[in-house]
């Protein structure tokens, strides 16, 4: 393995992220290699930065600049990765909106972050936008696309997508609103090639939202220093170059997908596999070399027949993976999972098991270890007051590097109470999880969000929400409510509420009504007890 650079020696190599961009675009065979595939529809380097310079020169037209803010509110599409290039092209600033998303929560990011540009499909989406758009005064455009732009003509190796597209349905937009679609901006004849605006390492790459323990989301400031880093790291630590390629097992709205695999694809110079929808059947039809995902990826392609004997390594992030699943991918496929650990604030993993080594078995925590820290990476665990403990303590899990994060998006409060004054970032993790996240398929959860939403139900009193088991999902949410006197509400009723106002992978999928909540003396919930109840009923 090579070794990793000193992080002083590769940022002076690098003023920003966008460098090896440009530098895959500046050789010989940039109208040949291919970046983006999607679906088959592949485009170059040489392509893209045609296609990027366009939507760049729409991006300024309509009023974006260096330190602006573009939400992207889309799935696995070439959008999503074009965006991203046309918008650091300006010295502007990505905002990673997860397409599960519901009008109170895409309101608060797009308010949040400022955003002055959105770009979304049309459809279900679009409507979900202009809704919100009455209540974001910094929002000044909508960019619409749909995910057959860029399909090829003969997608019947695809059947999947037949059920896919119908969710996505062509619109009609009020005049009173400024709406292009993105197949026009592309189409047109560019006037002239966008000033390049100085980017430095310091200067915000991406802002990626992560749900608050005790309040709304909060975003992340994930800089370019942070993207070269694991762009470095993807090069060095997984040994990947030109010649791999990688599928978008994870969606790019998620830090692991954004870094793992789009950024990835972008510093390595290799093909990144898009699917609008992950499907088992297209690793065995494109056999990618990498894919990062959660759990439910990886359950579904073990019990996929196309998928078998493809050539695939591959690292796994999101969730906590199970011996058995190891176990069976290597019997089955004859192939090693890695586990990876990391978070929004550390820009994706900190910590990742090395190629060619088995991560260690705990048979007292049936659990796999998520791995050593990565190079120039480093860690600490702290007592509840922060002190360092010795070996062989249990404390919280701190972690310094070139990936952790500066601080939240203009939120002082709550980067003072998440990163210590040497600049590292309190995981919340232990040997377990200290604080009462959830992770469902790989997305985090805080239980506080779900009970706000609970509690805006009018018959409800009180509620307290846990995490559960589910083979599938690794864990779900359920919620335990009780309801205000001579009132009577159905557990369905209560989901169905919690649906229109949540992502999919939020809202509980059990709900028990109880006569009263545990609580103490003083009225706290004791979720311990909760949770004790939850188990003692699996």
């Amino acid at each position: 393995m090579s070794t990793a650079l000193p992080p002083d020696t590769l940022f002076q190599q690098f003023s920003n992220a966008l460098n090896r961009y440009d530098h895959w675009i500046k050789q010989a065979d940039a109208s040949e290699r291919v970046w983006l595939n999607y679906y088959g529809r592949t485009i170059t380097f040489a392509e893209s930065e045609v296609l990027t310079n366009k939507l760049a020169c729409h991006l300024f037209h309509h009023g974006v600049t260096k330190g602006d803010r573009v939400a992207l509110f889309l799935q696995n599409v070439p959008e999503f990765m074009l965006s991203i290039i046309a918008a650091w092209k300006l010295g502007a600033t990505i905002v990673s909106v997860s397409p599960m998303y519901k009008e109170r929560e895409l309101t608060h990011i797009i308010n949040d972050s400022g955003s002055k540009v959105i770009i979304t499909f049309e459809g279900s989406f679009s409507d979900i936008v202009l809704n919100a758009w009455k209540d974001c005064s910094t929002l000044q455009h909508l960019i619409t696309t749909h995910p057959t732009d860029f399909l090829p003509a003969d997608t019947r190796h695809f059947p999947e997508l037949d059920v896919l597209l119908k969710s996505f349905t062509r619109r009609q937009f009020p005049k009173d609103k400024s709406v292009s679609s993105y197949s026009s901006i592309l189409s047109s004849q560019l006037a002239r090639v966008p000033e390049r605006k100085e980017i430095t390492l310091d200067d915000p790459a991406f802002l990626t939202y992560t749900s608050g323990t005790t309040g709304p989301a909060k975003g992340a400031i994930n800089s370019h220093k942070n993207v070269v880093y694991q762009g470095h790291i993807s090069e060095i630590f997984w040994k990947m170059n030109r010649e791999s390629s990688i599928i978008t097992l994870a969606p790019l709205f998620h830090i692991t997908g954004l870094i793992c695999l789009g950024t990835a694809s972008i510093f390595l110079g290799c093909p990144l596999l898009l699917t609008l929808q992950f499907h088992p059947s297209l690793v065995g039809r494109f056999k990618p070399v990498m894919g990062a995902g959660a759990i439910t990826v990886f359950t579904s392609l073990l019990n996929d027949k196309v998928a078998l004997g493809c050539d695939f390594s591959s690292i796994t992030g999101g969730a906590p993976i199970s011996v058995t699943i190891v176990d069976q991918f290597r019997k089955q496929f004859g192939i090693e999972l890695y586990t990876a650990y990391g978070m929004t604030e550390t820009t994706a993993p900190s910590h990742f098991s090395p190629l060619g080594e088995r991560a260690p078995f705990s048979t007292e925590h049936n659990a796999i270890s998520c791995g050593k820290p990565l190079p120039f990476t480093q860690c600490k665990v702290v007592d509840e007051q922060g002190k360092e403990l010795p070996d062989g303590e249990a404390g919280e899990l701190v972690t310094f590097g070139p990936g952790v994060v500066a601080g939240y998006w203009k939120n002082e409060a709550e980067t003072k109470k998440a990163f210590t004054m040497d600049g590292g970032i309190r995981t919340g993790d232990i040997g377990v999880r200290k604080k009462d996240m959830i992770i469902a398929s790989g997305f985090k959860i805080w239980p506080r969000e779900v009970e706000d939403v609970i509690m805006t139900h009018p018959k409800v009193r009180e509620t307290a929400v846990v995490g559960i088991p589910d083979e599938y999902r690794g864990e779900t949410v359920k919620a335990y409510v009780s309801l205000k006197p001579n009132v009577s509400l159905k557990p369905e009723e209560l989901i169905e509420h919690c649906k229109k106002q949540m992502a999919a992978y939020k809202y509980p999928r059990v709900v028990e009504i109880v006569e009263d909540v545990p609580k103490n003396l003083a009225g706290k919930i004791l979720r311990r007890e909760v949770r004790q109840m939850a188990m003692a009923k699996l």
